[in-house]
């Protein structure tokens, strides 16, 4: 996690600072913030960070989705969207730029740890993959011999440039199809086709059944004589899951070999046109073999001149050839007739080190041939080959989350060590075939719907990342896993099957339902809260005008029915609340509404003889903001009922809600009555409303301004307020 660089694009400056201050308490680095699309993409390029947190509505001429696509042009990095839109064509754009997840609005720490966690980790295994398979491709396409790879079954799965050249398959033509209907080998004396080449491999039973001269018979029917062998390739647990074979033309070599037998001449011409290092030997005595001649390149190879060397015994010209106790072998060919050969021996001498193929072969004359070939730069280049496949064997095994690689056919190629800890069935039984699916999923529909999604993935249609599931393990249990998929190509683009990484979400599952049971609970208690406000306030006012008719003075009872006024205010905000979705929330639009109509049915004005209009939009005030807000504007509505429009005098009362720079609020309550008295002080102790509405603006942090120019407009700015502990 250390010196991880986030940049934050984010157009909300207070969303900005807490999202900013969120990343660095799970301790990452913010090494920038933007504002807009175009601010994002060069933060993006200047500060290089390691990871976007974007949001996908911005201002300006560029969005989120946008930015992201022209980002991931230059920088490969991930990308998280931040956003409140969870609709369809929103996210259609969005997943067009390889997002790395999505994370929305309101979001806890919790969903920021686990989406950059997430998103960190995909992007470092996907990173390592492809540079590993480059890295791979490289080396195949490299080696100067041919080489083909089957799954178990036999199947071709990769065909090199040269096995192209040689078989005249290409890698499209090839794939899928059986071995032996693309090596197609038959014997260069019976014309015998040999079959099952990837099984005998698998059994190790390749070296008794191959023919002693091969033939390869191309695609277009043309024919070259070949060496080949075949390795079962196994990862570090044993297991082989790849068959390799791996062959060269020796046509024109095995010729000039052949000539050279049928003729039964020792020309040093044709011995010294042999590409292939060739050493001739007398048989002298029971076990003594004397160098006859031999080649160029055999000098090459054992570093000696032939011509110094003629009638020397093989133990001094090749000290190796004796430390691996070859000679016997060699022997036996002298005997029997029966050709002997080893691949890729390590050979190390004074002169030279090195891997080896050597053939041995019986000659007329009691004479013995050795062809020699260094196989050094191949041998390497397989050793490095199987490095990389133990090395991406131990990146997947050791993933945090299970990777499960499939074929077309929803055959299990990989099953990684995740994946065995979450189901519980190890990888053993499940490489290789499709039971896996019927065992997670008893359920007949569910397993459809996964066969469905895994086969619209391979066509090319929506991938449904974070696509959630319910498995049955090994034992019993449920687990629910969180996938996400890609596809498999191979190394020309064509989709070969699909990879699936899943995150067990089982106990988030858990803790986000208990966490959902907490907030219906509250809910439920803060609705009863507001309730029981209701009705105790309504006891109040029911008292007030029990009470008021016990007076008779219209002073008296105008101040009871201004107090009853004020309880409804208070009482009418809280049913507003109680109905609600948001608790914590008010649309103060409505609640003007509702309240101008009571007031003005309380003081029994004919709206015909004064009017009265709302506009205030869609503002919505917490209910500390609201409470003192409402009586502000019952004060101000009841007095200008009361004293703006005198003897009927017809007129209107305007209220306006509008929020303006910096969060802040403006109320504005005018009439075109008979306008307020010079010298009217708002904190007045004489009047009462006047003081209320000082007291309750002051309650607000805001200031109050009362406008006479044209009737009387009283102008309240506040910001609203945020919940305060009262403990």
């Amino acid at each position: 996690m250390a010196n991880i660089k986030v940049l934050v694009v984010e157009d909300e400056k207070i969303v900005a600072k807490d999202i900013q201050y969120r990343v660095k308490s799970l301790g990452y680095d913010v090494c920038g913030i933007a504002s807009t699309g175009a601010e994002a993409v060069e933060s993006a390029e200047t500060y290089r960070p390691d990871l976007v947190l974007m949001d996908i509505q911005l201002k300006g001429d560029l969005d989120g989705v946008q930015a992201a696509d022209r980002i991931r042009s230059f920088l490969d990095i991930p990308i998280i969207y931040l956003t409140a839109y969870n609709d369809k064509v929103t996210l259609d754009r969005a997943k067009q730029t390889n997002p790395f997840g999505y994370i929305l609005k309101p979001f806890e720490d919790r969903d920021l740890f686990t989406g950059i966690e997430m998103a960190l980790n995909k992007h470092r295994i996907d990173k390592s993959i492809r540079e590993s398979e480059k890295w791979l491709s490289t080396v195949l396409q490299s080696i100067g011999d041919a080489v083909i790879t089957t799954d178990t079954d036999g199947i071709v799965t990769y065909i090199n440039p040269i096995a192209q050249e040689l078989t005249g398959w290409s890698q499209e033509d090839a794939y899928g199809k059986a071995l032996d209907d693309v090596f197609r080998v038959v014997d260069d004396q019976s014309g015998e086709r040999f079959t099952n080449t990837a099984q005998q491999i698998l059994e190790g039973e390749l070296e008794k059944q191959r023919a002693e001269n091969p033939v390869l018979i191309s695609k277009d029917g043309s024919e070259q004589m070949i060496e080949y062998r075949g390795t079962p390739i196994k990862d570090e647990m044993g297991t082989i899951g790849v068959v390799m074979v791996v062959f060269h033309d020796v046509t024109e070599r095995l010729r000039a070999a052949k000539a050279l037998m049928e003729s039964f001449q020792t020309s040093a011409d044709i011995v010294r046109s042999i590409p292939t290092g060739l050493l001739i030997f007398q048989r002298e005595g029971k076990d003594r073999l004397v160098l006859l001649e031999g080649n160029p390149e055999a000098e090459r190879l054992i570093k000696r001149s032939v011509d110094e060397w003629i009638a020397r015994e093989m133990e001094d010209i090749w000290p190796p050839i004796a430390d691996l106790k070859l000679k016997d072998a060699f022997l036996e060919v002298m005997r029997t007739g029966e050709p002997f050969e080893e691949e890729a021996f390590h050979l190390k001498g004074e002169l030279s080190e090195g891997y080896y193929n050597i053939r041995a072969f019986r000659m007329p004359g009691s004479r013995l041939g050795i062809a020699v070939k260094d196989v050094t730069q191949q041998k390497r280049a397989e050793i490095e080959l199987e490095k990389v496949s133990n090395f991406l064997k131990f990146i997947v095994d050791n993933a945090n989350d299970w990777l499960t690689v499939m074929d077309d056919s929803m055959n299990v190629l990989v099953w990684n060590k995740a994946a065995e800890t979450i189901s519980g069935y190890e990888s053993e039984d499940i490489v290789g075939g499709t039971e896996i699916w019927k065992w997670l999923y008893p359920d007949k529909t569910a397993r459809e719907a996964v066969k469905e999604r895994f086969n619209r993935i391979l066509g090319g249609g929506e991938m449904d990342q974070d696509h959630e599931t319910v498995i049955k393990t090994k034992y019993g249990g449920e687990r629910t896993v969180a996938w996400n998929a890609s596809r498999h190509f191979d190394e020309n683009g064509l989709v070969i099957g699909v990879i699936e990484v899943g995150r067990d979400v089982t106990e988030r599952k858990k803790a986000e339902e208990r966490i959902r049971a907490n907030l219906r609970e509250k809910e439920i208690l803060l609705k009863e809260i507001h309730h029981r406000v209701k009705n105790n306030l309504q006891i109040i006012s029911s008292l007030l005008h029990l009470q008021s008719k016990k007076v008779s003075d219209d002073v008296s009872h105008l101040m009871f029915m201004e107090s009853m006024n004020r309880i409804r205010t208070m009482s009418l905000l809280h049913a507003k609340l109680y109905e609600s979705d948001d608790l914590a929330k008010i649309d103060f639009g409505e609640y003007l509404s509702t309240l101008t109509s009571f007031l003005f049915q309380s003081y029994g004005v004919n709206s015909e003889v004064v009017a009265y209009e709302i506009d205030v939009g869609d503002i919505h005030l917490s209910i500390d903001t609201g409470i003192p807000c409402g009586l502000i504007a019952n004060e101000l509505i009841s007095n200008a009922l009361k004293y703006a429009f005198p003897e009927g005098r017809k007129g209107k009362i305007s209220l306006f809600l509008k929020e303006t720079a910096d969060s802040e609020y403006e109320l504005r309550i005018s009439d075109d009555g008979v306008g307020l008295p010079e010298g009217i002080d708002i904190g007045a102790k004489d009047t009462l409303g006047m003081q209320l509405i000082g007291s309750l603006t002051d309650h607000l942090d805001g200031t109050v301004e009362i406008d006479r120019s044209g009737g009387t407009a009283f102008v309240i700015r506040f910001k609203d307020l945020k919940y305060k502990d009262r403990t």
